[in-house]
């Protein structure tokens, strides 16, 4: 069999091939001049793939702070690359059911899955490529396999039963049918208008001379082959000696070999929910063997620590939920404390006193927002309270602090936020404990800890990356400034401000591009806002200015200056712009959030005319927009 009459096979349906869908999206990709209306008039379509497109917007990837339920709305949030590979990936799935019985086909969409995060992984790390183009080169780099399974299925398990190894395998393959499947996989890519980089990257052996010894393609090269590695040990085609092989790899290719363990984080906070999206379902030991092979890596370069970090309670009432934070935490020196309930939570503070509790907001009895309470009323400002939710409303994330919880996080969460910030918590109550220590019967203990908890409340309404206010201190200054213009009958404005396209800088030039990009905006709000303004650090790449005495002409102007000193802003990032919204606040509003809201609208309106602009929230003589 040669690979030009296996290809013929693809137009009689009998080998997996895209969707019509899919390859009008692929076509788009090469239009310079294709927009989001071109995209979602695909899209709409196929009824699937436009509540997949929605609920992959929606999702943890890529959630922001609008669900959206439009079509346009999701393909702008994701991208048009995403959405293709979303495309892509769905469409074949769906067509290669019918190899199930000589195929594993669960097992291989898995390792796939789990490679094409590797890939996007690796992508945002290493910087200078898109990660949305390399997911789809890590998902479809071996459709070879699936391909030949589709068109010689018995055939293909009979080569396949004797190979222990991946390279095995291939030499099988070229011996049985005179080529392997990452030369099919190639060719399948390029009769689909991959470009010649990513298909010379799949089979270097057919690259031209002109990519031999090219930088970028060394590099695409070394991405690949990491990612390859990583789910082929996933897939279990690999022993599980395969860790010190995969730091060896990293250390040829000159990457640090705790890059791995990045991306193996990667792959363990996004495979499960891309795994939803693929209507993929994971195999049982799949977290487990990331767990192994974390381990391994850990063991080979263990973490500096000057100190054990404190005992942590764990407050949840699902035991699948406690397994998973003690198998995070012990590995990093943490002592695991558990208990299911709030009654079980106190005996255990009482006997054991641990200075950090992770507090899930829903345990039977008494729910972790009125632990919280009583376990800030009884411990004071000695315990560091972590509450864990899957609500990222503000509403909710004001609950819990206004409940004496120091911080909160999002389920699913990161490995790594996690862990960080419960070093940030240790240093907090550390440092406390040594106060508590050295000071505690006198009235210097007493002085030492107000500075301590006037210095954590500076912390704690600080954003670490830019220095402006977080999103606690622009909850309390909102109120404080919200009743003093009601009070005194004098204008507050609102300004929300955002930067266009903002995800792919990180895309393109990396996320130390993308900080520089946010501290440089962070410095210009601070220089052009007023005395008794307030600068604050929304989420993400959003910033808000507060601005008391104010009404929506003059806020307009500030706002239009802004834009205007943004778009000129130079440094070591790449050329940026905003898009901002303004809202005064009105007689028909009741509460701060709706000003909060109004400015929020306006923003989003600004971003559908085009970005770049600056738009109010109400008619108004001074309500124009600028571009």
């Amino acid at each position: 069999m040669q690979i030009d009459a296996l290809l013929i096979q693809l137009d009689k349906g009998h080998c997996p091939s895209p969707s019509q869908v899919a390859l009008d999206l692929l076509d788009l990709l090469q239009n310079p001049s294709a927009g989001v209306n071109e995209a979602a008039a695909v899209v709409r379509l196929d009824p699937v793939l436009t509540a997949k497109t929605v609920k992959l917007a929606n999702s943890v990837l890529y959630r922001g702070l609008r669900p959206t339920v439009a079509v346009d709305d999701a393909i702008m949030r994701i991208g048009m690359q995403a959405l293709a590979r979303l495309a892509l990936g769905l469409s074949l799935i769906d067509v290669s059911a019918a190899v199930a019985e000589h195929f594993d086909l669960a097992r291989y969409w898995n390792s796939a899955l789990a490679r094409a995060i590797a890939m996007q992984a690796l992508a945002q790390r290493v910087g200078g490529w898109s990660t949305a183009e390399l997911f789809t080169l890590g998902l479809l780099c071996d459709i070879g396999r699936l391909t030949l399974a589709c068109a010689a299925p018995e055939e293909c398990a009979e080569v396949a039963l004797a190979c222990t190894t991946p390279e095995e395998l291939r030499h099988s393959e070229q011996l049985h049918f005179g080529f392997d499947h990452r030369q099919l996989s190639a060719a399948l890519l390029r009769r689909w208008s991959f470009p010649e980089l990513m298909t010379a990257a799949i089979d270097p052996k057919q690259a031209s001379d002109g990519l031999r010894g090219n930088a970028r393609f060394t590099s695409l090269l070394a991405i690949l082959d990491l990612a390859r590695s990583a789910g082929e040990w996933i897939e279990g085609l690999r022993s599980e000696d395969h860790v010190g092989m995969l730091q060896q790899r990293c250390e040829a290719w000159g990457f640090d070999p705790q890059l791995l363990d990045d991306v193996l984080d990667e792959i363990g906070n996004e495979w499960q929910e891309m795994s939803r999206l693929f209507e993929l379902e994971l195999p049982s030991e799949a977290q487990a063997k990331i767990e192994r092979l974390r381990h391994g890596l850990t063991t080979a370069y263990p973490r500096n620590r000057d100190a054990p970090a404190p005992r942590v309670l764990v407050v949840d009432d699902d035991p699948a939920s406690r397994n998973l934070l003690r198998r995070i935490l012990e590995p990093n020196d943490y002592e695991v404390l558990e208990a299911a309930d709030a009654d079980s939570a106190m005996a255990v503070m009482y006997q054991s006193t641990p200075r950090i509790a992770v507090v899930d907001w829903v345990i039977p009895g008494m729910n972790g927002i009125e632990l919280c309470r009583r376990l800030r009323a009884e411990f004071g400002a000695r315990l560091y309270l972590l509450i864990l939710t899957a609500h990222y409303d503000g509403a909710h994330t004001l609950e819990a602090l206004e409940a004496g919880a120091n911080d909160f996080l999002t389920k699913p969460f990161p490995r790594k936020v996690l862990l960080a910030k419960l070093q940030m918590a240790a240093s907090m109550v550390g440092f406390v404990a040594e106060l508590e220590e050295e000071h505690q019967s006198s009235q210097q203990t007493q002085r030492e800890l107000s500075r301590l908890n006037e210095e954590l409340r500076r912390v704690v309404v600080k954003d670490e990356l830019t220095g402006l206010a977080n999103r606690r201190a622009l909850d309390n200054h909102l109120r404080s400034a919200w009743a003093q213009a009601q009070h005194h009958d004098h204008p507050l404005a609102c300004i929300m401000l955002d930067i266009d396209h903002f995800k792919q800088i990180n895309d393109d030039f990396g996320h130390d591009a993308g900080d520089r990009a946010l501290r440089g905006v962070a410095e210009l709000l601070q220089t052009h806002s007023r005395t008794g303004d307030l600068a604050v650090r929304y989420g993400g790449e959003e910033f808000v200015l507060i601005c008391p005495h104010s009404d929506l002409c003059g806020s307009l102007k500030l706002a239009e200056r802004i834009r205007a000193q943004v778009q000129e802003l130079r440094g070591d990032f790449p050329a940026i712009t905003l898009s901002a919204g303004v809202a005064q606040m009105t007689s028909a509003m009741s509460a701060p959030e709706q000003l909060l809201r109004a400015a929020d609208q306006a923003l989003l309106a600004a971003k559908r005319q085009g970005r770049n602009r600056v738009m109010a929230s109400n008619d108004d003589d001074c309500a124009e927009t600028a571009s």
